[in-house]
């Protein structure tokens, strides 16, 4: 009968990398799952510090990148840009409308709190994010309802 090694140790009162999956599954914190369930919004998972949350979940993937131009950005509406970058305004990890940018509430910003645009019919619902945090594409200027 074999047992596995022990976890090295790491403080939960201390650890800043206690809501990352990768840290979480190769270190023990006390008071936390050795093998936490994996949150489905990711790093833009708005409970990233509450250690309740914590306790049972750990979170993937990069951080994103708050978007430069905030509530004044053109490109809010695109899912591309929504998953690369985060706007105080809006809901983090949006729903894809199936409207695509045939919606009629595109620029509507009650509905791009939940939802963001996909263009075409790209199935794709995790597009690529732009490498550039500055770079937006050149939407049209836009009239909030």
């Amino acid at each position: 009968h074999t047992h596995k090694p022990a976890k090295p140790y790491c403080d939960p009162n201390t650890c800043v990398d206690l809501c990352k999956m990768e840290h979480r599954v190769l270190y023990s914190h006390p008071g936390f799952r050795d093998i936490p369930v994996k949150c489905r919004d990711g790093m833009t998972c708005r409970h990233l510090n509450d250690r309740d949350h914590l306790k049972k979940y750990a979170h993937v993937g990069a951080v994103p990148t708050a978007c430069p131009l905030d509530k004044d950005c053109p490109d809010a509406h695109l899912l591309s840009h929504r998953l690369a970058f985060t706007h105080a305004s809006l809901r983090n990890n949006p729903i894809r409308c199936r409207d695509g940018l045939d919606c009629p509430l595109l620029f509507n910003r009650q509905h791009m709190w939940k939802y963001a645009h996909q263009p075409g019919n790209d199935p794709d619902p995790t597009p690529t994010a732009p490498s550039n945090p500055f770079s937006h594409t050149t939407s049209p200027k836009h009239k909030p309802p």
